[in-house]
């Protein structure tokens, strides 16, 4: 299974010293590396328009990773502020079963699902490719790629080249991100937290933070990963 990361200059150390080491030894997995120039300036701001250039960059990274696989095949994309916790070979396979894609939750709001492209995973169907097509052909109108994927995501029932669309959101007690808790933009300010059960869970994802506190929070996720 192809899993592929992108990232810039001003996120080499997280892919570095806490992507990469703790991404599972497995020959099954096939990790690319695709690396970018620092659009978004040296501490990235977010949905700046620098940082919506480097959107652009990675909403055609996803859509190209994925044309580029057999067809109904699965591959995998993970951001670089990540720690994978446990090997998700196995986990993917049995999960992507009659799906185009599977993600990560970016919401606590059960009646407003936001689809993370962090933590995704896509079948290389028709309706998957229509669908990422469809994100990098409307990028401009919204933010950022995860706002224009989720918006087609919502609507894929009245969009008639996705309206096959199969799909589902990973649990928070599989893909964890602060954004679980609804309190809003981690900035090192909560330090009690507790995440999910170790042997569920596959991903900590530190997002929900500006730039400048996304290894502060890493370390405190390996903190309590480890108590």
């Amino acid at each position: 299974m192809k899993i592929v990361t992108l990232y810039s200059p001003s996120h080499k150390n997280m892919y570095e010293n806490y992507f990469l080491p703790s991404f599972p030894k497995d020959d099954r997995l096939d990790l690319r590396v695709v690396n970018a120039p620092q659009l978004a300036g040296e501490k990235p701001s977010f949905n700046s328009p620098d940082w919506k250039n480097f959107m652009h960059i990675k909403a055609e990274v996803l859509y190209d990773e994925l044309i580029n696989i057999p067809e109904n095949e699965i591959y995998g994309f993970l951001d670089v502020d990540i720690i994978n916790v446990n090997n998700f070979h196995d986990f993917i396979i049995k999960e992507m079963e009659g799906l185009d894609f599977l993600c990560q939750n970016d919401s606590n709001n059960p009646n407003f699902l936001n689809a993370c492209t962090g933590v995704i995973f896509f079948r290389n169907t028709q309706t998957c490719r229509n669908l990422l097509l469809l994100m990098n052909t409307y990028l401009d109108k919204f933010n950022n790629e995860q706002e224009a994927f989720s918006y087609f995501v919502n609507s894929y029932r009245s969009i008639q080249q996705i309206q096959t669309l199969s799909y589902k959101f990973l649990p928070f007690s599989n893909a964890f991100t602060y954004g679980a808790f609804g309190k809003g933009v981690w900035y090192n300010q909560d330090l009690d937290f507790a995440i999910p059960d170790k042997k569920d869970l596959y991903w900590l994802h530190a997002n929900y933070c500006h730039h400048e506190y996304k290894e502060p929070l890493l370390d405190l996720f390996l903190k309590k990963l480890h108590v």
